[in-house]
């Protein structure tokens, strides 16, 4: 099943002044940090081993987030190529949203470069083997971009993380710590302390979460104000307002199953910036395709509630071609396999079934089969192809099958008939 990911770039800085400050320092981090750059490479093979060498001197959460930190910045290179081939918000296809973050993030430590989704979701990897609570955070990112110009801001294009130590949320952007671009297009590695546990109100300046609570603000900033001067959104910082509990907020979003908290983000994404279609129209996507593979893999759905789960499939679906555009043939093709593999998961039990029955669920399944061929017509993947084929295969199936349980009916009939009179004449 195909779904949607999009690999945020991240703009990285042009090395130029700039008013972020890093907060007060809260640990001698010299110990910490000589650990974790004499890192062998032996550890760095993958995520377990690396996590175990990387917080085996810490004595706090803290300091094993900083090992990550430093780690990373000195070793993940910013791949400069990749965003030039692609540019901010480059969207492709991908097999499944998690095997496919896993990759990414199995690339980056393999090969010691990523653009900015690699840099977090390696990151939140690390975390995850420490038992570290973290959230990668997508958003918009204001700089300098490669062509020395301020880059319009319209889709997230960006993501760094956010990691709770002793019950208080920070904010980390290894992407941006770890160098810059200069002026002839290439990577400079550079530490960069100041974008390790940022104050929120300096990392707003150039940071802006698509969900406005990973702001940790207790007053967000609006998308309209962050496009503006800096001026403006220190204004704004400085109003001191209180305007929701973000902790709580956070609270009950972690609570919820991955799949609810992308279309949670998504949603308060859209209501934050209703011009930013991308992340609500994907999580609906995802969301569906998620439900789409437990139509095929869940065989305890049946009767009423195949029928309702089949229906919340579609309706992600068709809220997906909404955000995304009807145009997109990859969404078309998505919808015909949902109906594809709905048809076949309804027929599943037939030969359980009286022939009645079976006559209304053949003829309902073939329903479902003309739907998914309208739908799968012109499939640009192997895999629509193959459904396309399958469904006329089945739709002839079926209407052999079927004059087969209409020519058994007649012949019950007939027998019953025979019977009938046999039982009159023993009278």
């Amino acid at each position: 099943m195909k779904s949607f990911i999009t690999h945020l770039l991240g703009i990285l800085l042009l090395f130029t002044a700039t008013q972020l400050k890093a907060q007060p320092a809260t640990s001698n981090f010299e110990k910490i940090d000589q650990h974790a750059l004499a890192a062998p490479d032996k550890v760095t093979k993958g995520v377990t081993s690396l996590a175990a060498y990387l917080t085996k001197e810490a004595t706090t959460d803290l300091e094993k987030v900083r090992s990550f930190y430093v780690w990373m910045t000195a070793n993940i290179t910013y791949d400069v190529q990749k965003y030039l081939d692609w540019g901010v918000g480059h969207t492709i296809m991908v097999d499944d949203t998690k095997v496919e973050r896993r990759r990414i993030m199995q690339e980056t430590l393999k090969n010691k470069l990523a653009v900015c989704q690699g840099y977090s979701e390696l990151f939140d990897a690390l975390c995850k083997e420490a038992d570290i609570p973290s959230q990668i955070v997508i958003g918009y990112s204001k700089s300098y971009g490669t062509h020395n110009i301020v880059k319009e801001i319209k889709e997230p294009d960006h993501t760094w993380n956010a990691v709770l130590l002793d019950d208080e949320w920070y904010l980390l952007d290894a992407t941006w710590g770890s160098g810059f671009i200069n002026q002839e297009l290439t990577f400079t590695p550079m530490q960069d302390d100041r974008f390790f546990l940022m104050d929120p109100t300096e990392l707003i300046y150039t940071h802006l979460p698509a969900d406005p609570m990973w702001q940790l603000l207790d007053c967000p900033v609006s998308f309209e104000t962050f496009k503006k001067d800096s001026t403006t959104i220190e204004l704004a910082v400085a109003e001191k307002k209180v305007c929701f509990a973000f902790k709580d907020s956070i609270q009950r979003f972690r609570k919820l199953p991955l799949k609810e908290q992308e279309l949670m983000t998504a949603q308060h994404s859209y209501d934050f910036n209703p011009t930013n279609k991308l992340l609500i129209g994907m999580a609906h996507f995802n969301y569906a395709n998620e439900k789409a593979r437990q139509l095929v893999e869940d065989s305890s759905l049946k009767g009423k509630n195949l029928d309702a789960h089949f229906k919340t499939t579609v309706k992600h679906r068709k809220l997906a071609l909404n955000y995304l555009g009807a145009d997109r043939k990859e969404l078309e093709e998505a919808l015909g396999m949902d109906e594809f593999n709905y048809a076949i998961a309804l027929l599943k039990p037939i030969n359980d079934l009286k022939p009645a029955a079976q006559l209304k669920l053949m003829d309902k399944a073939t329903t479902y089969f003309d739907a998914a061929t309208k739908h799968l017509t012109g499939s640009i993947t192997p895999e629509g192809k193959d459904a396309l084929n399958a469904c006329k295969k089945n739709k002839n199936l079926l209407k052999k099958n079927r004059a087969i349980v209409l020519k058994n009916i007649e012949i019950e009939k007939y027998n019953q008939e025979i019977r009938r009179k046999n039982q009159q004449k023993n009278k």
